[in-house]
């Protein structure tokens, strides 16, 4: 998402965007981006401080991917106005910060004991490889598939990590 979300933002109408231009879109995504990050990483904390790590890690799993239906909307109907594109790009961001929370914290979970900032910087390199390697191909994706399609494979592809995160409730079950 982060690779295609601003390819998106200002690719023109004729080609699936939103045709925002870049001034627009950077207005539009300093403080959805930031709002939404922040708020969504203390909403998640709140709520696995609530449910513990092992409840928590699919409901925040289904809440990072679920807005990608938002967007596939949004690409289906592009002449949506600046309020409803800022509403979805923060939940977005927010759903994106609360998942990402989840992450971070199984990985410091899973790197606990000895050698754990070892472990923690392979987790967070396998971490950050995941992330970084379908940008590779993101955005011939995209092309390929148009926008809309292509935010709804992108949710298809969660599924994986969806079944990751019920396992690891198994895993990170507390006593």
């Amino acid at each position: 998402m982060a690779k295609v979300l601003p390819l998106f933002a200002i690719a023109p109408a004729d080609q699936g965007g939103l045709a925002l231009g870049n001034e627009t879109y950077a207005v539009l995504r300093i403080p959805t981006a930031i709002l939404g990050l922040a708020l969504g990483g203390i909403f998640g904390s709140i709520v696995v401080t609530r449910r513990g790590l092992a409840r928590s890690l699919l409901p925040l799993g289904l809440l990072m991917h679920l807005p990608l239906v938002g967007i596939a909307w949004l690409a289906a109907h592009p002449t949506a106005g600046l309020p409803t594109i800022s509403v979805l790009f923060f939940v977005e961001y927010f759903a994106y910060g609360a998942g990402v929370c989840a992450l971070l914290l199984a990985m410091m979970k899973m790197a606990s004991g000895e050698e754990a900032a070892t472990r923690y910087a392979l987790l967070s390199t396998i971490a950050l490889l995941a992330s970084y390697f379908p940008g590779l191909w993101a955005g011939a994706l995209a092309q390929h598939f148009g926008y809309a399609h292509y935010f709804l494979f992108a949710l298809a592809l969660a599924i994986p990590g969806l079944w990751a995160a019920s396992a690891g409730r198994r895993a990170f079950a507390e006593a």
